[in-house]
């Protein structure tokens, strides 16, 4: 029977009172839950009604194009024998009138279409790969955080489980490392160090290549950001605008993968580097076992 698969929140409480647990007293951080939501899709078309539209009015322009050319033709005091006259020429009048609506609504009607072909749809195509066959780690955090560091560590103690660090760029760049990595049967887990970093890049990277398995947040606050800038740094200025840039722009997508579960956090303001990698190596081994037993 299938088992939906839990939140990192939600999965971390099936290992309470573990060892790995226990390493993360260092600091308490607040846990987040996953509510699974559920994507409704519309089937209401808002170019079908424009095109209804511009056919009814199209058909009432042809109509009155009809009407104009018989008044014409009839005048005030035209007999009735007139008129039967031209019976013959008014049907021809008015089916030429609804024929060059008719026309005119084909074609703007061809056009919609085509261009209802070139606009991308949800529907139309879904990711490459599922998590299954790819597992992507992603580490995000600003600079000075420590996350390239521990990245590496993360790959040596978890060699078995995790394949390597890649540092795309560009969505383009992580779909051509794909591209060459996932092959086979065998599941593609990458530690991916600063990318996406934008929640618009993150969903781009889950509507067209792979559900991200998880998010590792490297938090640290800009005071501590500012005590790792040498004191005599003349770009430290520069340096900070940076930092809050970035932030900045971060926020939308840790907001988001907080509310969805998919992101634990690591207290990032530690001086050492041997105390943020405690909070590292038990989180990830606790996201990597619940991946293995189907949890997440």
């Amino acid at each position: 029977m299938h088992t939906s698969r839990r939140s990192v929140s939600e999965a971390f409480g099936l290992l309470a009172g573990s060892t790995a647990s226990s390493r993360t007293g260092l600091r308490t951080r607040h846990a987040s839950t996953w509510t699974h939501s559920s994507r409704s899709f519309t089937t209401t078309s808002p170019t079908r009604d424009l095109k209804e539209d511009a056919k009814n009015k199209l058909v009432e322009e042809g109509k009155k194009f009809a009407k104009d050319k018989v008044n014409e033709r009839l005048g005030a005091d035209e007999t009735k024998q007139q008129a039967k006259n031209l019976s013959s020429s008014t049907s021809k009048i008015l089916f030429a009138g609804l024929a060059v609506a008719g026309a005119a609504y084909l074609l703007m009607g061809g056009n919609v279409h085509a261009e209802e072909a070139r606009r991308p749809t949800d529907s139309a195509s879904g990711p490459k790969y599922s998590k299954d066959q790819v597992t992507l780690l992603c580490l995000v955090g600003p600079s000075l955080s420590g996350k390239t560091t521990q990245a590496k560590r993360l790959v040596k103690r978890f060699d078995k489980e995790l394949d390597d660090i890649v540092s795309p760029k560009s969505l383009d760049e992580l779909e051509s490392i794909l591209a060459t990595r996932a092959k086979g049967e065998k599941r593609t887990s990458l530690v991916v160090d600063n990318f996406p970093t934008t929640l618009e890049d993150a969903q781009r990277i889950e509507r067209e290549l792979v559900p991200i398995f998880c998010f590792s947040f490297y938090d640290l606050p800009l005071k501590d950001f500012e005590k790792r800038l040498a004191k005599d740094d003349k770009e430290k200025k520069q340096k900070v605008e940076q930092f809050k840039k970035y932030t900045k722009s971060l926020e939308p997508l840790v907001k988001k993968y907080r509310d969805q579960g998919n992101i634990y956090e690591i207290s990032a303001d530690w001086e050492s580097a041997d105390e943020v990698w405690e909070q590292v190596e038990a989180k990830t081994e606790q996201i990597l076992e619940l991946r293995e037993m189907g949890e997440l």
